[in-house]
């Protein structure tokens, strides 16, 4: 027998209990007296338990001894039971501990082959002696794409590096193993890759082995190369665009690309604005007035307004622009000083209203003097007498007079503009 049941045996007790449980006589206890193993086939007569406590909590269950004659047990063999039942308790938590390990390696490599077969990039872990211990299936169909075979569990993964790439691999592996991570970037064909070498280190800090990450970048190399003509045409444009600012801002209002002349006036480099939000751009007086605007901007319409600060005049133009889809997700924003211009203007329309002024006095004010002069002289052209000549002629020095004191007045308001 090697093991008794609970509900069957006389360890009901025993296992309640901290200490060793004995019943010298069963025939005598009170617990076992009619207890069938006492009085049945087994005619059990001595009981002696140990409880196997596991982690120092919990009693599993006993470690028990029994005989058909009633005896005692001596210290000694008390202590024997005893060591026995840590003994066992010791191996059951090995075995415990054990098969715990186990499940956690077993949950780990199914987290480890999970976290590789989501990737979206090839992900493989080589050993110290560059074989494959795990790879993905991105890895595997990329590898049979280029070499016609999977690798496997055991493989080199020299064999998996086009024979050009081989020295300089081998190269990198010795900086990996002193430390370093590696990360190179490959145009073969039409593709380009990334490659990526970490080092693998125990919790220890021993290193263990290689994480190896390959991905197909030519997505974003080809959305790089547009991007880099992008900037360069808006560059061009931006150093031919005076007195202002040119930038490109996409729809949470962040600063895709900004430049411009007007940025030397303030000592500002553009580029730190790069990646930015607009607000932190621009004046608060400039900002609040696009964000009445910017609902314009996605309806399609180019939006222009000018806005006054510090004595300074803004001329501010949105204008939406299309994706490859024909959907909105950016606009161009330009913003110009026109001060000057507008200066220009202020002043031109003022010298316009002194000219109008000075034509209504030509067509007003001089011509009656004038119109007297002509009459009058037409009168000493007829009159013979003296008396009344002379007359004629002090009313002429007068209207001249008068004429010559609008003529001044004309040239004064002339002055004052030019």
């Amino acid at each position: 027998m090697k093991e008794i049941p609970k509900e069957k045996g006389l360890c009901a007790t025993a296992i309640l209990s901290d200490e060793l449980y004995e019943i010298q006589n069963t025939t005598k206890h009170p617990n076992t007296l009619n207890h069938s193993w006492v009085c049945g086939e087994y005619d059990l007569r001595f009981y002696a338990a140990v409880p196997l406590k596991v982690e120092g909590k919990y009693n599993l269950g006993t470690l028990c001894i029994l005989d058909k004659e009633p005896r005692v047990l001596t210290e000694k063999e008390k202590e024997i039971l005893t060591s026995l039942a840590d003994l066992v308790i010791e191996q059951l938590e090995i075995h415990l501990s054990a098969k715990e390990a186990i499940q956690a390696q077993e949950y780990t490599l199914n987290m480890l082959d999970s976290l590789y077969e989501s990737s979206n990039y090839s992900e493989s872990f080589i050993g110290k002696d560059l074989r494959i211990i795990r790879t993905n299936q991105v890895t595997k169909d990329i590898c049979r794409a280029i070499f016609g075979k999977e690798p496997q569990k055991g493989d080199l993964l020299i064999d998996f590096i086009l024979p050009k790439y081989q020295e300089e691999f081998k190269q990198l592996y010795e900086k990996v193993l002193a430390g370093e991570t590696i990360e190179v970037e490959k145009h073969e064909g039409e593709n380009w890759w990334r490659f990526r070498l970490l080092p693998v280190y125990d919790k220890d800090k021993h290193f263990i082995g290689i994480s190896h990450n390959l991905e197909d970048i030519t997505p974003y190399k080809n959305v790089s190369s547009k991007a880099k003509k992008l900037q360069h045409d808006l560059d061009i444009l931006a150093q031919n665009f005076p007195d202002g600012s040119i930038s490109l801002i996409d729809k949470n209002m962040t600063i895709l690309y900004t430049g411009g002349q007007g940025y030397k006036k303030h000592n500002l480099e553009p580029s730190v604005f790069f990646g930015k939000h607009l607000g932190e751009m621009l004046i608060p007086t400039l900002y609040n007035k696009l964000q009445e605007a910017i609902s314009k901007v996605w309806q399609e319409l180019t939006v222009s307004y000018e806005v006054n600060y510090k004595e300074q005049v803004y001329l501010t133009k949105l204008s939406p622009i299309k994706d490859e889809n024909g959907q909105i997700e950016t606009f161009v924003l330009a913003v110009t000083d026109i001060t000057d211009q507008k200066r220009k203007e202020i002043r031109i329309q003022k010298q316009n209203e002194r000219l109008k002024e000075i034509a209504w006095q030509q067509s007003h004010e001089v011509r009656r003097p004038v119109a007297t002069i002509l009459g009058l002289m037409n009168l000493i052209k007829v009159e013979e007498k003296k008396e009344d000549l002379l007359m004629y002629l002090s009313y002429l020095q007068h209207e001249v007079a008068l004429l010559d004191d609008i003529i001044h007045k004309i040239v004064a308001v002339t002055n004052e503009e030019y």
